[in-house]
């Protein structure tokens, strides 16, 4: 499952811009995950449940909102 090399990257960037703003712990985060990018919602949420424990967003939500794909054509 690539979700959890997927929630590993997520996690590193929520924590610095956490961090930056003084806002640990993180008690959400919230994505928006392209049509075409064929993650797998449960799959996304287990790897996020395992991935925070022991780390400042633990017991935090996971939140996201599917995007759908946009094709544009010049012609």
């Amino acid at each position: 499952m690539h979700e959890f090399s997927l929630v590993e990257s997520i996690l590193t960037s929520v924590f610095d811009v956490a961090r930056q703003h003084g806002a640990l712990p993180v008690s959400r985060v919230c994505l928006r995950i392209g049509a075409l990018q064929q993650v797998v919602p449960e799959a996304l949420q287990f790897a996020f449940d395992a991935a925070v424990k022991g780390t400042p967003a633990e017991g935090a939500t996971l939140e996201w909102e599917e995007v759908a794909a946009r094709v544009c054509c010049p012609d």
